[in-house]
């Protein structure tokens, strides 16, 4: 653990003396994957399958290398690590780096974004999709930030976690654009061209 990684979490730990821990358990329950039960809707509509299949497997991609990295890093977290510093939410027992409620959210998000604003096909303009795409972003961040107040993780932790899950969202997302659904849409657009 890095000193500067230590005195930034002191910030965001000790900083708002406890005040705004209803919003962080909000925003790191939001954050643990309960998200994802909004997909099972979208197994049912079949215009919505193939974006919920490739956004589930992004998921998986991304939650498996969060376990991977946990077991090789083993980083203690600082509720753990560091005096005067405890859990304001139940305590995890994984390991700390990379944070997964941070990985999560940020894959979710980045998938979103990638695909919200790479296809003209949603009707949304363009200040619509900007403004849809920010909010989700403020989202992942606080969710990101939640977890730091809350004294389950260190700043390297949650920035490691939003890293990964950008690579792994924005990758899933471009996958989904141009493999996934041009293979669903491409026969659609020939037959179409053909008289």
């Amino acid at each position: 653990m890095s000193e500067l990684d230590a005195q930034i979490f002191r910030i965001f730990y000790d900083g708002w003396g406890g005040q705004l821990t209803w919003l962080a358990l909000v925003l790191t329950t939001i954050g643990g994957g309960w998200a994802m039960l909004l997909l099972l809707p979208m197994y049912a509509v079949e215009k919505w399958r193939a974006l919920a299949v490739t956004l589930t497997a992004t998921v998986v991609a991304s939650a498996g290398a969060v376990f991977v990295l946990k077991h090789i890093v083993k980083r203690v977290r600082p509720c753990n690590l560091l005096d005067g510093v405890h859990a304001l939410c139940a305590t995890p027992t994984d390991a700390s780096f990379p944070s997964g409620h941070s990985c999560g959210s940020f894959t979710l998000v980045a998938f979103a974004v990638v695909v919200l604003n790479g296809s003209e096909s949603h009707g949304l303009s363009r200040v619509q999709r900007v403004l849809i795409s920010s909010a989700l972003i403020l989202l992942a961040v606080s969710v990101a930030w939640s977890r730091v107040y809350l004294g389950v993780h260190f700043p390297g932790d949650v920035t490691a976690g939003a890293t990964l899950g950008t690579v792994a969202g924005g990758l899933g997302g471009w996958v989904y654009l141009n493999k996934v659904r041009g293979r669903y849409e491409a026969p659609v657009a020939d037959a179409v061209a053909d008289p």
